[in-house]
């Protein structure tokens, strides 16, 4: 709803500090949702993953489960760089204007 707003001119009637705080929900919305989708338990990319994997890879599972959270840890500080710009694409797309 809020990337409609900015998408579809009617951020033209907020003010310049609403409209980037509207801008700011849109963008930290994004990075959480695509966070989400790492394969690493507990978020919601590992059981898409899980999902998809054939019975003979069933360690992984166990495997990722055993070790999530210095995965998760590990993800935070070094997925940054794979998750911005792929954000700045979907904010762009979804906005109709860059950050």
């Amino acid at each position: 709803i809020f990337s409609a707003v900015l998408r579809f001119g009617m951020g033209s009637f907020l003010s310049p500090l609403a409209a980037q705080f509207v801008a700011g929900i849109v963008f930290i919305n994004l990075v959480l949702m695509l966070f989400n989708l790492v394969p690493v338990p507990p978020l919601d990319g590992s059981k898409i993953l899980f999902s998809l994997l054939p019975y003979h890879l069933r360690w992984v599972e166990d495997k990722l489960n055993q070790f999530s959270l210095p995965l998760i840890i590990v993800i935070i500080f070094g997925i940054g760089g794979v998750i911005y710009p792929v954000t700045l694409f979907l904010f762009r797309f979804l906005t109709g204007f860059g950050l």
